[in-house]
């Protein structure tokens, strides 16, 4: 964002910096079956911290990062149990402590854009773009795309049921993101081999 006041953009840059670094720092302990589990079936994050009853268990150290060990772990698990844990346990570490810094930011862009003579954050961002009908575009195209992304969505539904059955992949409503082989569900090869190899 070009601002023309030092103090926004030093907070913003402060803000975007410290976002950045409790995401790529922030690590999970690995996945353990035997941890106590809370009754609609989710893992109980906090006893991997809890001091435990024998002498010869150490409450878990967290050592797994995102890159590379979680990526290449929501790769290759087959274990939905163990994507489910890593998906909620990695935005339980690096979600939840960025929540109040976002909020944060999200108001001194918004500050900064209203400075600059721009309604929010979000009309300065779309300003880039140097086009007027720049959302009439957009819906445009989303028309002419939705057809085959509902097909790739029942493709890649249908298969996830053929591995993990319906228990695990709901026959209706969204598509458990935890499945589909990226913490980000940017790696389509990842979610495209999750799909071919049923």
């Amino acid at each position: 964002m070009m601002i023309k006041l030092p103090f926004y953009s030093a907070q913003l840059t402060e803000l975007l910096q410290d976002m950045k670094t409790t995401y790529s720092t922030a690590k999970i302990c690995r996945y353990d079956s035997r941890k106590r589990r809370y009754s609609n079936g989710d893992y109980d994050y906090y006893s991997d911290f809890e001091p435990t009853d024998s002498e010869n268990e150490i409450p878990c150290i967290p050592n797994l990062s995102l890159e590379p060990e979680l990526n290449n772990l929501m790769a290759s698990s087959r274990d939905p149990a163990e994507l489910r844990y890593v998906w909620r346990a990695w935005r339980e570490v690096s979600g939840k402590p960025l929540r109040q810094k976002y909020l944060r930011f999200v108001e001194l862009a918004n500050e900064a854009a209203k400075l600059n003579g721009f309604n929010d954050a979000g009309e300065y961002w779309r300003s880039e773009y140097e086009v007027d009908n720049f959302s009439e575009q957009l819906e445009v195209l989303w028309e002419r795309l939705q057809p085959l992304y509902q097909q790739l969505h029942a493709y890649v539904r249908a298969r996830l049921v053929q591995r993990y059955g319906e228990e695990v992949v709901p026959k209706n409503g969204p598509i458990p993101a935890h499945l589909l082989g990226n913490s980000r569900l940017s790696d389509y090869l990842s979610m495209t081999i999750k799909c071919l190899l049923v």
